[in-house]
C-alpha cells in the first residue's frame, strides 16, 4: 500500500500521460486503466490530492523549463492576428534575406516563401483567421458548442474548462485543474442520470 503522498506506478504514469495532451480520459486509458472505466478513473484521479499536486508540479516545471507562458502564446497569436499585410508588401521583399530584415513583430506572419514558375520570389503569409478565432475563444467572445451551461457567464467564468483562468510559470495551475475535475464530475453525473 502506498503512503498518502506517494503515487502508485499507475498514478505516476497517469500524470505523465496527462501532460501529453491534457486529456484526462485518454491519459487514464494510456496509463493502463481499462477504456471502459477510463473516465471514471480519471475523475477519481483528479480528486486525489497527491495526483493533483504532481500534475501541478509537472506543469509548473515544464513552464519553467520551456519558458512558454500563456502571455507568450497570446503575444504570438496577437502577432498573427493583427499584422498589417501592407507593411510587409511595402518592405520590398525580393529574397529570403529581406524576410530576415522585417521587424520582429511582422516575421511571424511569413508562413513560407519560394519562387514562382517565372523565377519571381514570393512570400506566403499566414492566415489571420485561425489566430483571431483562437483569441476570440480565449476572450469568451464565442459561445461554446451547445451554448453556455447553467451558471456559466458568457465571459467564460464560472463554468467548465476553457475560461480565462491561467497556469504557466509562476503558479496558477490549480484553478484549471479544479475546473477540469468539476467538469468531469458533472459529465459523469449527467451520464449516470441518463442511464
Amino acid at each position: 500500500m502506498a503512503r498518502k503522498n506517494k503515487l502508485t506506478e499507475r498514478q505516476r504514469r497517469f500524470v505523465e500521460e496527462y501532460l501529453i495532451d491534457v486529456n484526462v480520459s485518454a491519459a487514464a486509458a494510456r496509463a493502463g486503466y481499462s477504456a471502459h472505466t477510463a473516465r471514471h478513473n480519471a475523475c477519481r484521479l483528479m480528486r486525489n490530492p497527491a495526483v493533483r499536486a504532481a500534475i501541478e508540479a509537472a506543469l509548473n516545471a515544464r513552464a519553467e523549463r520551456t519558458r512558454i507562458t500563456q502571455d507568450k502564446v497570446l503575444e504570438a497569436l496577437a502577432a498573427l492576428a493583427f499584422y498589417d499585410p501592407g507593411e510587409i508588401a511595402g518592405a520590398g521583399i525580393e529574397s529570403p534575406a529581406d524576410i530576415a530584415r522585417l521587424p520582429a513583430r511582422l516575421r511571424p506572419a511569413v508562413a513560407g516563401w519560394g519562387w514562382d514558375a517565372k523565377g519571381r520570389f514570393r512570400v506566403h503569409l499566414a492566415g489571420r483567421h485561425p489566430a483571431l478565432a483562437a483569441l476570440a475563444r480565449h476572450l469568451g467572445l464565442f459561445p461554446p458548442r451547445g451554448g453556455y451551461r447553467p451558471g456559466e457567464a458568457p465571459d467564460g467564468k464560472g463554468g467548465g474548462p476553457g475560461g480565462n483562468k491561467g497556469g504557466g510559470a509562476g503558479g496558477g495551475a490549480s484553478e484549471p485543474l479544479d475546473e477540469t475535475a468539476r467538469w468531469l464530475e458533472e459529465v459523469l453525473r449527467e451520464e449516470e442520470a441518463g442511464k
